[in-house]
């Protein structure tokens, strides 16, 4: 419990960090057939769920930490290492040029499947 919470935090720093310097560079699309709209909404979406996803995983922190249930602690780590999996595929995915716009947004669309599972195994109820 205390890597999720450590890992959470940790990651949390690492993202909010970023932040300040992912809205200052300007997002540049290189691509004819799709629209500098297209991309930049696609990274603002990316950049919401990205939020979302840390206030949740926040909140079951606390939830997870004053339950100090054991039983559920795969799933838990299963569900840490598919965040640390995403955060680094949203950190790709913003700094993506042109050419490696394709792959980075096919890999962050996979860890956020990913991490939507995990999510389920600890909260099926939120399903």
């Amino acid at each position: 419990m205390q890597i999720l919470t450590t890992s959470i935090l940790v990651g949390s720093l690492l993202f909010i960090g970023a932040l300040p310097e992912a809205f200052a560079q300007p997002v540049l699309s290189h691509e004819p057939e799709r629209s500098s709209g297209d991309h930049d909404s696609y990274l603002q979406q990316s950049r919401n769920e990205m939020h979302e996803w840390h206030l949740r995983l926040e909140h079951l922190g606390e939830k997870a930490k004053a339950a100090g249930k054991k039983d559920v602690r795969a799933a838990e780590r299963e569900l840490d290492a598919a965040w640390v999996a995403t955060e680094a595929d949203a950190s790709r995915l913003r700094a993506a040029g042109a050419e490696g716009w394709d792959n980075a947004r096919i890999a962050y669309e996979k860890s956020t499947k990913a991490l939507t599972v995990a999510w389920d195994k600890v909260r099926p109820e939120d399903k």
